[in-house]
């Protein structure tokens, strides 16, 4: 990729800024303007690092963005202190920290969801694109991962601009990719996001009828990959995945360690959903976005919301920590209860009369006399568009009625 190649003469240094002081006493600022970060990972199945772009936006010593096509996320707690810097992601709390040598900033990303997970990073500032004259590109694809061994299919939804700038998403079965950025050159495509949980990004060469390459997510996963124009293909009907054998019932704690079941006083004669749920997902944050929003609109009305998350430590302890991010950063006031660590198999034993956890998140939709109207696998967030905003009307619709009755 052109962009990468033209900086692949720089000298890469980690540097592990240790406890900073607060910007708010520094009278220090930060070079403002737009910056191109990159990723270095290092992959068992290639001999050279692989570097996967992020965009990031300055705005003086305490305003960092970082953008995902159309998306922006605004950092918290930007700490600075003369060449050193340190944020922390929203939601997620993740963390980036960095030196600023030479206009070019060396650091590294550490998520607190998983143990002893960093991955170095460098930036530059960015360089404005030129207009690029290129073929136009089919915008919906049929995708297959791994398609040589057991092929999992999505759709890529895909637009490029006069300049070679790539914004898209996948959609799968399991959720959507969220929002990807990145270029094309008439040959090669390459799309990435950073949203403070998820590092992804998909590479490919067009060779005039397909596009065929390689996925990255974060240091611990690499597949290949297949995409043909398909303006037909469909995934399977989302509120067909998943089933009950029989009613639903849970019983687990809430954040203060208070034991919520079902069949307490708060549900009854209530049109409930209950959000299966873990803080390390975006789309489980994309569904909460939602879920904030509906239980802000309708609570007065009858609706009450419960979520049972499922988090990558079996710690209560954490459990605390993600559960109060997600009350500061997302405004949730509806209980979160702790359904254990975040394997599939092992929350599915948590809640047996479903048939499965296909996906985090999974939402179930009761009536005011505990029945199941629906059953929602997965997540179609902000970046697949009108599917999105098809969502938010039909759920609304849903709870009115089922308030109505």
């Amino acid at each position: 990729m052109q962009w990468i190649a033209n900086i692949c003469f720089l000298t890469i240094v980690l540097l592990v800024v240790a406890c900073l002081p607060s910007s708010k006493n520094s009278t220090n600022t930060l070079p403002s303007g737009a910056w191109i970060g990159f990723f270095k990972i290092d992959s068992p199945k290639h001999s050279n690092p692989t570097h996967i772009p992020f965009r990031m936006q300055i705005d003086g010593d305490t305003l960092i963005y970082f953008d995902n096509g159309s998306e922006r996320i605004k950092t918290i707690d930007v700490f600075l202190s003369v060449d050193s810097l340190h944020l922390t992601m929203p939601v997620f709390g993740s963390s980036l920290e960095a030196r600023l040598q030479n206009d070019t900033f060396h650091g590294v990303w550490s998520s607190q969801a998983k143990e002893s997970y960093h991955i170095p990073f460098y930036a530059v500032r960015s360089i404005e694109k030129k207009a690029l004259d290129l073929k136009p590109l089919p915008k919906r694809w049929k995708v297959q991962f791994s398609p040589l061994d057991d092929p999992g299919d999505g759709i890529l939804l895909l637009q490029v601009d006069e300049f070679g700038i790539a914004t898209a998403t996948v959609r799968t079965e399991t959720g959507d990719y969220r929002f990807l950025e990145g270029s094309y050159d008439g040959t090669e495509l390459s799309l990435s996001a950073f949203d403070g949980a998820h590092i992804f990004y998909l590479q490919a060469q067009f060779d005039g009828e397909k596009l065929q390459g390689g996925f990255w997510s974060g240091k611990h996963w690499y597949e290949t990959w297949i995409a043909n124009p398909n303006d037909t293909f469909t995934l399977r009907d989302p509120d067909s995945l998943t089933f009950l054998s029989e009613p639903l019932a849970f019983q687990f704690p809430n954040v203060n360690g208070n034991t919520i079941s079902l069949n307490d006083p708060m549900f009854d004669d209530k049109v409930t959903i209950v959000q299966i749920t873990g803080s390390w997902c975006p789309n489980c944050m994309d569904e909460t976005r939602v879920l904030v929003d509906m239980y802000k609109k309708y609570q007065k009305d009858g609706l009450e919301i419960v979520a049972i998350d499922f988090e990558l430590k079996d710690d209560f302890s954490n459990f605390q920590q993600c559960v109060y991010r997600l009350q500061s950063d997302l405004g949730v006031t509806y209980p979160v209860l702790f359904g254990g660590l975040a394997n599939k198999k092992e929350a599915a034993k948590k809640i047996p009369m479903l048939n499965h956890i296909m996906s985090y998140p999974t939402m179930i939709l009761l009536d005011k006399n505990k029945e199941v109207k629906q059953i929602h696998t997965g997540f179609n967030g902000p970046s697949t568009g009108e599917l999105y905003r098809t969502f938010i009307d039909e759920l609304a619709s849903n709870i009115e009625e089922l308030l109505a009755s």
